[in-house]
Order: structure tokens, then sequence, then C-alpha cells
């Protein structure tokens, strides 16, 4: 299914929860639990207690409310063209055209208007998240050469293996004192003998575990050591699977972790897609931008001004005198909403106005191509690596932070 079916709206929807001034109703928990139900029978893992599901449920929405609380106070927004743009590149990669993918939400999610705001809250989170983690997670030259050099060897080899881990997580509270984190290690410890003497590791986790997947068995998915938080790197290596280790000290907390299975995957060729491409920028966003923007994409189209000339004579931007032209560029280059609307374009077609941090673009796809990685493009991408492995294991610590600072009422039946 394009979404997940949600319950019929019911009279009285009553309230679950109150994170600061927002109101989780039971009716949001019931779809999430939907939704978390489809995810289990999709993965055909056994189905927990609906009270545990409900929990789970009801804890994720939390989590994401203080977020968007955050993200609203701090400032982030997402305005209506953004937005709507977000919306169109869904429903093309599910080769829908709009009116019948609104007509698809309407009958298996919630009312459109429902759908937006949630679409609206994910970009305003991932804003939150790549500035709080991802733009502050810091990675040394020193980390990169050894990353490289770890990483070397598989390249070099027929094949690489990926690992599927499975954890439980007992939290410790940022700033805990010690006869806090000395009771957590000893409860880790505990779990741990449980899994030792024949317990199960699914059910475990699912009564016992803080991770947000705990409910789903605690498992990371196949990944290779690059994606793995680095504290477990050098402890999964060494172990055979169905093997149990920990406890694991992190930022988190205490870490037990079960080795699932082991999967040698064929390493193919370093190489990227690049894409040739050229943009008229005018700094700023204002509908009178955007006007302006969709009268030159206009003149454009109907050849009475080509887009180099275009570049050259309206761009805000260094790249005007080469009307536009930014070269062979890769992943990552660009911010994301750049990088998303020109991946989304066909080879000589003209995107309609597209806003990032900088102003708003005209974006023209010149060809594109696929390219060998250089040193310097290695490098970037393992500095890239690194940052996410970092953000993934600082997560868990700030989103509890969030947690702590904000008010926070659970409804009782």
């Amino acid at each position: 299914a394009l979404v997940q079916p949600a319950p019929a709206e019911v009279p009285g929807d009553s309230i679950a929860a109150i994170v600061n001034s927002s109101v989780i109703t039971r009716l949001d928990v019931q779809r999430r639990v939907r939704r978390l139900e489809a995810e289990l029978q999709a993965r055909k893992a056994p189905r927990p207690p609906l009270a545990e599901l409900e929990k789970a449920a009801l804890n994720q929405l939390i989590d994401e409310q203080v977020q968007v609380t955050k993200a609203a106070d701090d400032g982030i927004s997402v305005d209506d063209f953004t937005l709507d743009r977000a919306i169109a590149s869904i429903a093309a990669q599910n080769n829908l055209p709009m009116p019948e993918f609104i007509k698809r939400v309407e009958q298996e999610c919630c009312a459109y208007s429902t759908y937006r705001e949630q679409i609206r809250d994910d970009i305003a989170i991932s804003r939150l998240r790549d500035r709080d983690l991802l733009a502050r997670a810091k990675v040394s030259d020193a980390e990169i050469d050894d990353f490289i050099a770890e990483q070397s060897g598989a390249a070099n080899a027929a094949d690489r293996v990926e690992y599927n881990v499975a954890q439980i997580l007992v939290s410790v509270p940022d700033g805990a004192p010690t006869q806090v984190i000395a009771e957590k290690r000893a409860k880790a410890e505990a779990i741990l003998q449980q899994l030792q003497a024949g317990g199960d590791f699914a059910k475990l986790s699912a009564s016992e575990s803080d991770a947000s997947n705990a409910k789903e068995g605690g498992e990371l998915g196949l990944r290779t050591l690059s994606r793995l938080p680095d504290a477990f790197v050098s402890v999964v290596k060494g172990m055979k699977v169905g093997q149990l280790a920990g406890p694991i000290r992190t930022g988190a907390g205490f870490h037990i972790l079960l080795l699932k299975a082991r999967k040698q995957e064929a390493l193919p060729g370093i190489m990227v897609p690049v894409t040739h491409v050229r943009h008229i920028l005018l700094k700023g966003d204002t509908p009178q931008h955007r006007r302006e923007l969709l009268d030159l994409r206009y003149r454009i189209m109907s050849g009475q001004i080509s887009f180099a000339q275009a570049a050259k004579q309206y761009s805000q931007d260094g790249s005007a005198e080469q009307g536009g032209d930014l070269g062979w560029q890769g992943p990552g280059t660009f911010v994301p909403e750049f990088q998303q609307a020109m991946d989304a374009l066909k080879i000589g077609e003209v995107s309609e106005p597209v806003p990032t941090r900088f102003g708003v673009h005209l974006i023209e796809v010149l060809g594109r191509k696929q390219q060998q990685l250089s040193q310097k493009d290695v490098r970037e991408q393992a500095r890239e690596i690194l940052k996410q492995r970092k953000a993934q294991e600082a997560a868990p610590a700030w989103l509890a932070d969030l947690r702590s600072k904000a008010y926070i009422e659970i409804r009782r039946d």
C-alpha cells in the first residue's frame, strides 16, 4: 500500500498525551499502531501484544512531536512551495499523478490536509537533525585516513561483509550520577545473563530495550562495518553468528549485541553517477523572485532566450559568466533541495523555481554519466560516512535531552 490504512474516524476522539502545547490523540496512536503492524507483517516478525505496540506507537509520536516543537522554536519552517515539491516527488516515486495520489492518501491514510502536515513535520525534523547532529559531527583527517586504510582491504578483495546486528539498549540519562550508571549497567548485565541462559532476544528486546526499534527485535538490518556505530565495530568484527556481546558503553547507554547474520556481498567498482548541470540563481525567496523565474523559464522553453544567455543576464551566482554552468558534479555536492530537484529532471529539462537557503534557482541538466571517484572524492565520501555514523551514535542522547526539556503528560484510560 502507498500509505498504511487508518481506523475509521470516531467521535469524541480522546487525548493520549500532551507534548508542550500539542495534543496526541488516541486516533493518532491507532494510526501509528497500524503502521507498526504493517511493518512487522512485511518483515514476517512476531506481533507483540497490543499494549506493547500502543506504548511503542505513543513513544514514537512523542519523540516526533518534541522534535517538531524544537524545530518550530528554533525558526525551522517548511514553506508550501517546498512541501508541494516534496509531495510531488513522493507521488512520482509511486508513479501516480497528483489527483490519483491524493485520492489514494484519503482512501488509505487520512485527510489530505492532515497528510500534508505530516510531511511538513517530517521535513522539519530532517532539517533539525541535519543541523543538530550531522552538521555538528566533526571528522578529523586522521579518522578519514584510518577509515580509508580499513576499507582498502575490502576494496581489493572479491567480496565485502555485511552484518545483521540486533541490539538491546539500556539507556542512561545524560549527566546521570554514578549510582544511576551502576544501576543501568547491572540491569544490562542481568539481561545478558537471561540471554545466555536461553532467553529469547526478540522478546527481551520488546520488554526491556529502550531502542526505538525495540518492538521489532532491535535489528539494525544488513550493514557494512562502516555503517555501524563506532563502539560496535571492533566487537562485531570478531563475533560469530548467534554470538552475544556486551554490555557496550556508549553515550546512549549500555548495549547488548546479537549477531544474527553475516553476508558476503560483491563489491562494485568505485563508480558514482555525475551530472552536468547549470542554473540561474536569484538571491532571496519571495513571490516576486519566483514569478520572475517562472517568466524566465517560459521564455527559455519558448525559444525567446537561451538558458546560457538568461544566466549571463539575470543570474546572481558566480557561475553567471559561464552561462550558469556548474560542470560535472557528483552526489552530495549540492544542498538537498537542489540535489533532489536536479535528480528528478530529464536531460534538457528546465525545472520550475527551486528554493534553497541561497535563494531560488532554475536548473537544467545537460548530461549524466558514471565516473570513477577521484582521491578527493573518496575522502569526501569517507567523511560523509563517518559523519553519518557519529550522528547516528549521538541521536539517542540528543533525543532524550529534548524529551527531558519538554512538557509531556501521558493520559491514562
